[in-house]
């Protein structure tokens, strides 16, 4: 029987690590692989494996049972270099490998959608925040377009929450934080906590949402439509669905 690429996760071994704590309590890996092979056919059937290390795969260290999530990449002929977020530092032991497991279609639609869509709009929880980061950083390279982002945490962000310099409209007025690494890249975005956090919108990402999207649907708007893309746990996805 064929063997479906994603029952497998590559074994990575890892050429440099490092880890440096972030806001929060986040802490952020720097991991260098060498590049995945060029799979083989062996008796015409594919082995169970990928040929790209990309958005959407998913993250772990041999032994931890820790997602890490991808904030951002760089790659050249030889090996890739990833940047991974995660709330929780290095194991005991050094590990040697990193457990890479091929992305599904749909992240690989959220790239395309990043590149080609005139007006986005991105919604970031928690950990996933760092996959928002990877899909805005496309979206700063993209002229002509527009951009939102809004992003929510249930406990801190790992970044420091500072007033927002670009304004938009269609947000609570009282929604004045932002982070300021989304800004440098020119794109607009506002936080969400249930925590009290000063210039946060005291609420939930779905309601931050929504409130946005009712300000807008209540005016009229010459505009392309825009597209969601959510970068969040499987219950805020549900939450935010339009």
């Amino acid at each position: 029987m064929p063997h479906n690429p994603i029952d497998y996760a590559i074994q990575c071994p890892i050429k440099q690590l490092s880890q440096h704590q972030q806001e929060g309590d986040f802490w952020l890996f720097n991991v260098t692989v060498d590049n995945l092979p060029t799979p083989q056919k062996q008796g015409g059937v594919p082995p169970p494996c990928f040929t790209a290390i990309e958005f959407g795969c998913q993250f772990a260290f041999e032994n931890s049972v820790h997602p890490l999530f991808l904030f951002q990449q760089n790659q050249t002929e030889q090996q890739t270099t990833l940047q991974l977020l995660s709330k929780h530092p290095l194991p005991n032991t050094q590990p040697n490998h990193l457990s890479v497991t091929p992305p599904k279609p749909s992240h690989q639609q959220m790239v395309k959608t990043c590149q080609t869509a005139t007006n986005v709009i991105l919604l970031g929880s928690e950990l996933h925040i760092a996959n928002l980061f990877y899909l805005a950083k496309i979206r700063s390279q993209q002229p002509n377009t527009q951009t939102l982002a809004l992003l929510h945490s249930e406990t801190n962000f790992p970044f420091k929450a500072k007033p927002a310099l670009l304004m938009t409209p269609n947000l609570p007025p009282e929604a004045i934080g932002a982070c300021t690494l989304l800004e440098d890249w020119n794109i607009p975005n506002r936080l969400a906590s249930q925590q009290g956090f000063a210039g946060c919108f005291d609420g939930s990402l779905e309601a931050l949402f929504d409130y946005w999207l009712t300000q807008k649907n209540s005016r009229i708007q010459n505009e392309e439509p825009w597209q969601v893309i959510l970068c969040a746990p499987n219950k805020t996805q549900k939450k935010c669905r339009p």
